[in-house]
């Protein structure tokens, strides 16, 4: 669970759910397989206006931080780092979208919601032991 983004949060603060599965890779944003021994899994969320689609799954590492390995992770970082890792991300995973998908902002959403969020919400993890 994690708390509102944005305007809308400030107006409305119910927050949103994302689902992460450790056994579940994201090969895409649309396309799933099986994780690798290696691999730390995804992260399913579901914003309304993400190219059509119902639900999107992001890798963890992505999700929260907006980088593809936990050693790019800065220590600091601030508005501007922000913005040049999710682009980065972007520009390199989630043309896949389509080029027109918006970024998202105060009163839209966007892909800038899917790559980077441990910068701007506070979360709340739950763990469920499950079988395969």
């Amino acid at each position: 669970m994690e708390e509102p983004y944005g305007f809308f949060g400030a107006l409305n603060p119910t927050g949103h759910d994302a689902i992460y599965f450790a056994r579940i890779c994201a090969e895409t944003p649309i396309k799933l397989r099986r994780c690798a021994a290696n691999e730390p899994g995804s992260v399913f969320t579901r914003y309304q206006g993400i190219a059509g689609y119902d639900w999107v799954a992001m890798p963890l590492i992505a999700y929260l931080y907006s980088v593809e390995d936990p050693s790019e992770v800065p220590d600091r970082a601030d508005r501007k780092t922000v913005t040049r890792l999710r682009e980065r991300y972007h520009e390199a995973h989630l043309l896949s979208l389509g080029e027109d998908l918006p970024e998202g902002g105060t009163f839209q959403r966007g892909w800038n919601q899917l790559v980077g969020v441990a910068y701007e919400r506070r979360m709340y993890a739950f763990r469920f032991a499950t079988t395969e």
